[in-house]
Parts: C-alpha cells; sequence; structure tokens
C-alpha cells in the first residue's frame, strides 16, 4: 500500500525529529558533562549539527570583549570533514545583521541573499562560498547574547522548518551549558592554585606569618616561624585566641584590643597598615614587633595576612648607636679643623663642629639639616656637577681610601670659596657615615692663580689657536711647535725642537724646493708664498700624506725668522668630495624616483583606461536598468578614486620638482559648490552623518582663478572630514571676508591633539585613531596646502580633540561679470562627414579593443598595428586620415614611431594623436616635440578625445536626441528638450511643495524612459540637490511658458 505524499512527509519528519532527540540526549549524557576538553566537545556538536541539519558549514562565534565583533571558535565543513577557527566579522562593516542578532531570538534567512538582515554578507561571504540559506540562533551565557550558532546550506536552499530552528535552540543551550561548565572548571582550579601558592608562601616565608579570619576572630594558619617567634606548638596558635598573643596595653598605653580592631579594619578597607606592636610569648616575656597587615582575596570569607618581624635587636642596636652619637659629638667639639659628619645614604650632615659652622657662615642647627652639595654651586670649577663628584668621593672613602682633594664652596651670600677636603669612613653598625676634615685654600689659591696667569700670557696666543703654528730660525730649525702642531703631526713639541722642518713635515719629493725657496728668501728677502694662502701636501710623523692650507709671515726681531700658520684641511676635502658623491647620488636617485614614477603612471594608467573607457562605453547603451547604472557608477567611482591616488602622488612630485602650477579661466563658483555638495551629501548620507553647504555672505557667480585645483583642494578636505567623522556631520560654508573669498570645512569627528596639527601638512602622514580605519595616501593636505599657497591663500587648522575640526583658507579671486555657459552632458553618436580611416596603435589589445568599440559606431573605419614598427607599416598601406598612438610600447616605441612617419613625406601630413598612461607634463612636451597633433593621457574622457579628432579631420560631431551638436551651439551650449506638458506640471507642482525627494525621483524616471529628456533631467537633479528651489521653479516656469531656455 502507497503512503499518501502528506503522510509520508509526516513521518519522515517525524524520524528525523526522534534522530536529532537521540542525538541531544547522546550528546547531553556524554560529551557535554563528561569531556573535559571544550574544544572537543564544540567539535563534536558541530559535526553532529551538520549531519543532523544536513547543511555544509555549522559554526560557533562569539563576542569579542568589545562586542564590535565577533570571532570564530570553531567552522566545521561537511564535504571536507575540516574543522578551522579565527576568521573575524567587524560590527560596523555588517550593522544590519549584527543589529538583527542582538534583538531577535534567531535569524532564519531562507535566502541568505534577499533576506535584510543577511544580505550585507553576500560580497564578501555568501557568493564566494556559495552559502544560499542561514539559520544563526543567538548563544545565551550568563543572561546575555554572547555569540552565535550558524547553519549555512550550499547550493539550491531548503526552507528551514521549525524543527530545525528547535534544534538550533537547543544545539545553541547545550554550547552554553558546555562554556559554562569550562569555564566554572577553569575558575575551579585557578581557586585551588590559587590556595596552594597561599599555603607554600606561608610556608616558606621567612617572617613569621599569620593568617587571621575576620569573622571567626581566629588564626586559620600560621608557619613554623610564628609558632618559635610566638613559643607555641602551630595547632596551639590556630586555637588560642590572638588577644592573649599581646598584653592589655601597648607601650604608648593604648588598650591592646582597640588598636589591633582599628589595624584590622584598616587592612580590611584595603590599606597595607606597617606598625610597631608589643606581643607576648608563652613564658610572658614581651617581644617587640613591626606588623604588616594584607588583606587577602578570597570570594567568600575576610582574609588577612600578617607578617610579624622581632625587632628587638635592632631597638638594642639603635640604643649603643646614640651612645656612640655622644661620644663622637664629644670629640668633634676639640677639633681644629672644620668636621662635619656625613650619612652617606642621606647625604645629610648628621653631627658638625663650631669649626665647620664657622667656616661656613651658619649655626649648627642649619648645617644638620643640608649636605655638602647645598653648600656648594651647581659645577666645580671643572665644570662637573657637584652633586655627581661629591657622590663619586664619598664612594671612594666608603671603598676604604682617603680621598684628598680640593673642592668649592659656599657662604649664605653665595661668596665661593675654595677649600681641601679630607675624607675618611667611620665604623657605624647601622649607617654608613663619612667623616670630612675641611681646611680654607683661599689663600693658596690666588697665589697659584697669580702664577698661572703669568705663565698663561706666555702662550696664550699658541696654545688657543686652532691652527698649526710653526716657526724656524734662518736655518730652517723648529723653535716653535704650539699644541695644535703636535695633535696635527703627531710629534711632541720636545722632540721637534732644534730639528730640521723640512726633514719632519715636508714629503721627500718637496724638500728640494723649499730648501732653495729658504736660501732665495735669505738673499733678495723674496719669497712666492709670503702673503698667500696656499695647498700643499704635508707629512705626518706615522708617513701618511695630508692636505694643509698654509700662510708665511716673516718675523722680525728675537730668534724667529718665519711663522707659518698650517690648518689640516682633510676633512674639507672629504667634505668636498662627499657633498660632490651626495649630488651625484641625489641626481642618480632624482632619476630613478622620475623613471618609477613616469612606470607607475604607465602600469596603472593603462588598466585604468580600460575599465573607465567600457564603463564610459556602457554608459551609452540606452536600455541600461537602475541597478546596472548603479553599477556602473560604483566602477566609475573606484576608478575615478584610484586615479584620483595616482595624480596625488604624481602632484606631490610636482611640488618637489616645483613645476606644480595653476591655470586661471573663468569659472561659475556656484555651479562648482553645488556640485561638490551633490558629491559629498550622498558620501555624508552613506556613513549616517549630515551634510550642509552654508553662505554666510553672498559670493560672485562667475569667478577667474583655477577651478581644477580649487575642487581638488576643497574635495580633499571634505573627504577628510567625512572620513574622520563618526557621528554628527560636515558643514562647508563660503563667504567673503574682508573682500577675500573664504571657503570653510568643519566636522564633529575625532579632532586633533595640539601637538599633532603642525604634523598633519606632512607627506604621507595620516591621523590615527584606534577607533578607525582611514584610506587614502596620506598625501592630501600635503597637496592642497602646496596648492592653497600657489592660489595665493594659507591653509588654516584649529582643532580640538573629540570635538571635532576646521581648515579654512581666503582667496583673492576677481569676480568676473560675464557668465559662463550652462554645461550640459551629452553624448556622440555619430559623425556628420565623410567616412575617414583611423589606425589605433597600441600594444594592448585592450587598449585597441577600447577605441576600436568606441569610434566604429560612430561611423569611423578603425584599423590597428601593435608597435611602431607595425603601424608604419600600415600607416604606408592604408594611408589613414589620424593615428592615435600610444607611446610605450614594445620594439619601436610611440615617439620613435611618430618621428619617422613625419619623416615620410607620404606621412608627414597625417594627425597624430598621441595617448600615453605617462601623465608628466614633459611627456607630453616629448609627444608635441616628436611630430605629435595632440596629447591625450590615459584614462581619457571619450567625449573629449571624439571631439579633438573630429576637430583635427574637419568632421561634425552629432550627439543624442535633443539635436545638438557641437557646432551648432555656442561655447558648447545644448539646447535642452522639455518632456511633455502634464510631466512637466506634476515636476513644478512638487518643486512648489518643496518635495526634493519625489522631484529627484520623477527626473531620474524621466531620463530612464526617455533618454532625449536627459539634459532636462540632469538640470533638475543639479537645482534641487543644491536646494535652489526658487531658482528650479523659475526654470520650470520658463518651459511652461514656451520659453525653454536655462536661467
Amino acid at each position: 500500500m502507497t503512503i499518501p505524499g502528506p503522510l509520508s512527509a509526516l513521518r519522515s519528519r517525524r524520524e528525523h525529529l526522534l534522530e536529532r532527540q537521540a542525538a541531544l540526549a547522546a550528546l547531553t549524557r556524554i560529551d557535554v558533562y563528561q569531556n573535559e576538553n571544550l574544544e572537543q566537545t564544540l567539535h563534536y556538536i558541530m559535526e553532529t549539527a551538520a549531519q543532523l541539519m544536513c547543511v555544509e558549514r555549522v559554526s560557533l562565534w562569539r563576542y569579542t570583549q568589545t562586542r564590535c565583533a565577533i570571532h570564530c571558535l570553531d567552522l566545521y565543513e561537511s564535504s571536507l570533514d575540516r574543522h578551522s577557527s579565527g576568521a573575524q566579522l567587524q560590527a560596523e562593516l555588517y550593522p544590519d545583521y549584527f543589529r538583527a542578532l542582538a534583538t531577535s531570538d534567531a535569524i532564519v534567512a531562507d535566502d541568505a541573499h534577499a533576506d535584510p538582515r543577511t544580505h550585507e554578507f553576500s560580497s564578501t561571504y555568501l557568493t564566494p562560498l556559495g552559502v544560499t540559506a542561514m539559520l544563526d540562533t543567538p548563544v545565551y551565557l550568563h543572561g546575555q547574547i554572547d555569540g552565535v550558532l550558524c547553519h549555512e546550506q550550499v547550493g539550491p536552499p531548503t526552507p528551514w522548518t521549525p524543527e530545525d530552528r528547535l534544534f538550533g535552540i537547543a544545539l545553541a543551550n547545550l554550547i552554553a551549558l558546555a562554556v559554562e561548565r569550562d569555564e566554572r572548571r577553569r575558575a575551579e582550579e585557578a581557586l585551588r592554585e590559587s590556595e596552594q601558592r597561599l599555603a607554600t608562601l606561608v610556608a616558606y616565608a621567612p617572617d613569621a606569618i599569620l593568617v587571621f579570619d575576620a569573622d571567626a576572630d581566629r588564626y586559620i594558619e600560621a608557619n613554623d616561624q610564628a609558632a618559635r617567634l610566638f613559643g607555641r606548638a602551630r595547632d596551639a596558635l590556630l586555637q588560642i585566641d590572638p588577644l592573649e598573643l599581646s598584653p592589655e596595653r601597648q607601650p604608648d598605653g593604648r588598650i591592646s584590643s582597640e588598636v589591633r580592631q582599628e589595624m584590622i579594619d584598616r587592612a580590611l578597607e584595603g590599606e597595607t597598615p606597617v606598625f610597631e606592636w608589643l606581643h607576648q610569648n608563652a613564658s610572658g616575656a614581651l617581644v617587640p614587633c613591626e606588623i604588616r597587615l594584607v588583606r587577602l582575596p578570597h570570594a567568600s570569607r575576610r582574609l588577612i595576612r600578617g607578617s610579624v618581624i622581632d625587632i628587638g635587636e635592632r631597638m638594642r642596636t639603635e640604643q649603643a648607636l646614640r651612645a656612640s652619637e655622644q661620644r663622637l659629638s664629644t670629640m668633634l667639639a676639640f677639633s681644629p679643623d672644620a668636621i662635619t659628619l656625613l650619612d652617606v645614604d642621606t647625604l645629610r650632615f648628621v653631627e658638625v663642629n663650631e669649626q665647620a659652622a664657622r667656616l661656613y657662615g651658619r649655626d649648627r642647627d642649619a648645617l644638620l639639616r643640608i649636605g655638602p652639595v647645598e653648600l656648594s654651586p651647581a659645577r666645580q670649577p671643572d665644570g662637573r656637577l657637584s652633586n655627581e663628584a661629591a657622590r663619586e668621593k664619598v664612594e671612594e672613602a666608603l671603598d676604604g681610601g682617603v680621598p684628598v682633594f680640593e673642592w668649592w664652596h659656599a657662604d649664605p651670600s653665595g661668596t665661593l670659596f675654595p677649600c681641601e677636603v679630607r675624607l675618611v669612613r667611620l665604623p657605624d653598625a647601622t649607617r654608613r657615615l663619612v667623616r670630612g676634615s675641611v681646611i680654607d685654600i683661599s689663600e693658596r689659591k690666588l697665589a697659584e692663580a697669580a702664577r698661572r696667569e703669568s705663565e698663561a700670557r706666555l702662550r696664550g696666543i699658541l696654545d688657543a689657536s686652532m691652527d698649526c703654528i710653526i716657526s724656524i730660525d734662518r736655518d730652517g730649525c723648529i723653535i716653535e711647535f704650539n699644541p695644535a702642531s703636535e695633535r696635527t703631526f703627531g710629534y711632541r713639541r720636545e722632540d721637534v725642537i732644534g730639528r730640521e722642518l723640512a726633514g719632519l713635515v715636508i714629503p721627500p719629493e718637496l724638500r728640494d724646493a723649499h730648501r732653495q725657496g729658504l736660501k732665495r728668501y735669505l738673499a733678495t728677502g723674496e719669497g712666492p708664498l709670503l702673503g698667500k694662502r696656499i695647498e700643499v701636501p704635508a707629512l705626518r710623523a706615522d708617513g701618511t700624506e695630508f692636505p694643509v692650507e698654509i700662510s708665511v709671515t716673516p718675523v722680525s726681531g728675537g730668534a724667529s725668522f718665519v711663522t707659518a700658520t698650517v690648518r689640516d684641511i682633510t676633512e674639507r676635502k672629504r667634505a668636498q668630495a662627499e657633498l660632490r658623491a651626495a649630488k651625484d647620488a641625489a641626481e642618480a636617485a632624482n632619476r630613478a624616483k622620475s623613471e618609477f614614477l613616469a612606470n607607475m603612471s604607465h602600469e596603472l594608467r593603462t588598466p585604468l583606461n580600460s575599465v573607465l573607457g567600457y564603463a564610459q562605453l556602457l554608459r551609452r547603451e540606452a536600455e541600461l536598468n537602475e541597478r546596472q547604472c548603479k553599477a556602473l557608477t560604483v566602477v566609475e567611482q573606484s576608478g575615478e578614486h584610484l586615479l584620483g591616488l595616482i595624480d596625488e602622488i604624481l602632484d606631490m612630485a610636482k611640488i618637489e620638482a616645483g613645476t606644480l602650477d595653476v591655470v586661471a579661466d573663468n569659472f561659475d563658483l556656484q555651479r562648482l559648490l553645488a556640485s561638490i555638495a551633490s558629491m559629498m551629501k550622498s558620501r555624508a548620507q552613506a556613513k549616517g552623518l549630515s551634510f550642509t553647504q552654508a553662505q554666510w555672505s553672498d559670493i560672485p557667480r562667475v569667478i577667474r582663478g583655477d577651478e581644477r585645483r580649487l575642487r581638488q583642494v576643497l574635495m580633499n578636505l571634505l573627504d577628510n572630514a567625512i572620513k574622520y567623522t563618526q557621528q554628527g556631520g560636515v558643514v562647508l560654508k563660503t563667504g567673503l571676508n574682508d573682500g577675500r573669498l573664504c571657503f570653510l570645512v568643519e566636522d564633529t569627528g575625532i579632532g586633533i591633539r595640539p601637538e599633532h596639527l603642525s604634523e598633519i601638512f606632512e607627506v604621507f602622514h595620516q591621523v590615527r585613531d584606534p577607533s578607525t580605519v582611514i584610506d587614502g595616501t596620506g598625501l592630501g593636505l600635503a597637496i592642497s596646502k602646496r596648492l592653497v599657497h600657489l592660489m595665493g591663500g594659507a591653509l588654516q587648522v584649529s582643532s580640538t580633540p573629540r570635538e571635532g575640526s576646521r581648515f579654512w583658507f581666503e582667496l583673492d579671486v576677481p569676480p568676473v561679470e560675464t557668465q559662463p555657459p550652462i554645461a550640459v552632458s551629452r553624448i556622440a553618436t555619430g559623425i556628420a562627414g565623410e567616412r575617414r580611416r583611423v589606425l589605433v596603435v597600441d600594444d594592448e589589445a585592450d587598449g585597441r579593443s577600447l577605441l576600436r568599440d568606441l569610434l566604429v559606431p560612430l561611423g569611423f573605419e578603425v584599423y590597428e598595428a601593435a608597435d611602431g614598427e607595425a603601424a608604419i607599416d600600415e600607416a604606408l598601406r592604408l594611408l589613414p586620415d589620424a593615428i592615435l598612438m600610444d607611446m610605450r610600447m614594445p620594439r619601436l616605441d610611440g615617439l620613435a614611431a611618430t618621428r619617422r612617419i613625419r619623416a615620410l613625406p607620404e606621412l608627414s601630413g597625417m594627425v597624430i594623436v598621441a595617448i600615453s598612461a605617462s601623465a608628466f607634463e614633459h611627456n607630453r612636451a616629448r609627444c608635441i616635440e616628436s611630430g605629435a597633433d595632440e596629447f591625450v593621457p590615459k584614462p581619457f574622457r571619450q567625449e573629449r578625445l571624439i571631439e579633438l579628432l573630429c576637430a583635427r579631420l574637419g568632421l561634425t560631431v552629432l550627439y543624442s536626441a535633443s539635436g545638438s551638436n557641437a557646432d551648432d551651439e555656442p561655447d558648447g551650449e545644448v539646447v535642452i528638450d522639455a518632456p511633455p506638458s502634464e510631466d512637466l506640471q506634476r515636476l513644478l507642482d512638487l518643486a512648489s511643495r518643496g518635495d526634493v525627494r519625489q522631484l529627484l525621483h520623477e527626473a531620474n524616471e524621466l531620463a530612464r524612459r526617455d533618454r532625449a529628456h536627459a539634459p532636462f533631467a540632469g538640470r533638475i537633479c543639479e537645482l534641487g540637490e543644491a536646494y535652489r528651489m526658487k531658482e528650479l521653479r523659475r526654470w520650470l516656469r520658463s518651459f511652461t511658458n514656451g520659453q525653454g531656455s536655462d536661467p
């Protein structure tokens, strides 16, 4: 008998449910409660879940400590029978999923790509892994969501059943039990280890240790040292009342029980009281002790550890010390010298005699509050710090020496006086003491100073000179050789006096010339070197030659005959050589950098040309739906972003080379601000931020300046503001300030610390924030500052950390009376005129294909060549009307090919447009110099290339349905084709109500239905997104009146 379909399905579900229940029971009995290895337990649960749920992937994720992400504890892939872990998902990247996880019992996604809770994973997770359906169940731990158990289907999805959901919840609860048990086991092990460490610490501590239970008011642990100290067995100590170990009162008269309770309370409050205490041992003898109390951490009891030290011996030693000090004071009083007794550890006097008080001009009590450092200047005459020098001498005395040295002291008025000091260590049981005997040697120092002054006058000039000064007599023998000469030539003065100069410091090959010159001077009084500075080689004592600069001066009178000033110029020569080498290296590095930037620009712009080029080609398709348009926009924006990064690096290179400049022209400032605001508003809203454009005063509509560079600066500042702002908003303000046009960008971002404000304009610098990941090159602000400077302004900044930043600059830009034409987007659809041949030359097949796909639909005949040699052959064969020539190719590059084509008479008049991924200005100049008519950098704007090519070939460009072409409208203006009256009236009603969102939606729908109305819709979006509603309503009414003109 055949069982009906529904009944069979019911039976199958019942059997599957029973199988799952059995598996859960088995897991509960065995794995969760018996296996101490959590990892093995989780592996088994994951494998069981994958088998019973019939899914490819089962994984367990737990929140990080900050709950801003979840990380994978275990991922089981059924088909591979493989476990893995370690992946992490950030909440900021998947906000919808994390919100759903926090607010629902389970995420049941039969279609994970479409479900709003899981669709964020499509591109990064679902599609790469083939996941189609997800069942994510929260794991609760200690009353809150601690993680999530994920079941993922791969392949055709099967809807999740209620049993699936209940089974997932059961597994999640089972996992929570396993984790809680593992945490409890670990905590118990840690507690046992802690108690064992405490017992070991108590047993082996060198001091007497007692552990006191404040609630039971008794000792619960004592070591052997405590038993010996109190003269009782350990077990007896644990049974005795703690008060029996103390007399009724302490030496200060306070009751022992009251003081004891005060110290216990302080320890329980977290303090570490250290105090002296009088204990009583088993025989009744009093034992002076020092006690330190510390509260021990414990889950259920208030425990205090007491460390007890017998200080009886220390107290007896202190008494003996006091008696010894009294005897020493008596001895000091009768010494004829100034005597001080210094405590080395505190560097303070502990005793001085009357002679010391008179010497230092202070009374005894004042001296006992200071030390020798306070009686000395900051530095001694040799330049050493007094405290360091004093410490060194004291250490020498402690080591058993008897240092005797001179020292400068200061009296209370600050007057310095010299002394002779003798230090001797005094034996002492408890302190390190040094006795100092001090004698005033002021008179001795005055006599020595007079003698040194007399000697210094004799050799002052020679010794002070940094140059070598050598004097010789008429026989050419040395009679003066100053210290600089000793250092330079390596001879001692006493070794050279009286010896011939030529044999010591002049190289052998020059000695005869020196002697002949000396004879000539003696005979005639003339010498070619007198009064001049010349460079000659000299000879050191070790035989090495080195360059010197020498000046010879005759001396009249005395023994000296000629004196020479000699300067070692080895370092100068080396520095000159190093400077030349550094210059050569810098020039080589600059050439390498230029070559690298050119290669980088070429290698990045070449694929970008294809990416952006085909995106522009796809824009020409009339039947693109909204999703395709959005996808194209992503491609274009990503490509433009990458191109912007490349341009930033190239701009930085131009700044370093000093070739970055600005080009002034008339442009519509308000349209520029509106377009920037439209773009930045979208970026801000994508991050949940507000964006505001405001003016505090009227500004001119049309100004003269560099529109591209001004746009670059404002986009950089606004882009940075959005990057570094996580909540709040960004504001772009403009207005006039004392006749100057001012631009201000404000944000509510992370701000910049004052000490970092000077760094943000450095190359490759970015503000760092641990909670934010920022992309970019770190060049934007450096380039913006330079551009603002080139435009005649100064980029300034102010910032408050965690509140936001303000960047602003002012420009002197003259307003222009004439109004620029209204630029309207238009697409070329063909050419009017004779069909022309175009030869495309590019070693990249993608580059040739892009140009062919662009030009053929417009009516051109397109031929291809892969390098310069082939280009010349094809040009001779086809005689094309124009050549689009790539510049970097194998075999023969574009520059060489262009020169050779221009050299051929039959090809000399041909139009050649150089197309290059190398965007430096010198590359453009080289292309034009080689014979190219035009230069177009990659990636290129297709409409620009078409217009340029047609202009060179004398062709007319035909544009899309608006009926305009490049030659029919002055200054590139396009006649805007208005929609039917009912559509026009609906748009005007929306504009009158101020419903901007619906107005923009209607405009986009209008452009999608009929591309002929795209310029009209584009103008609505431009005015609407800029909130220029009054201007928009006036413009729409002009069409209802039959005027059809742009405002």
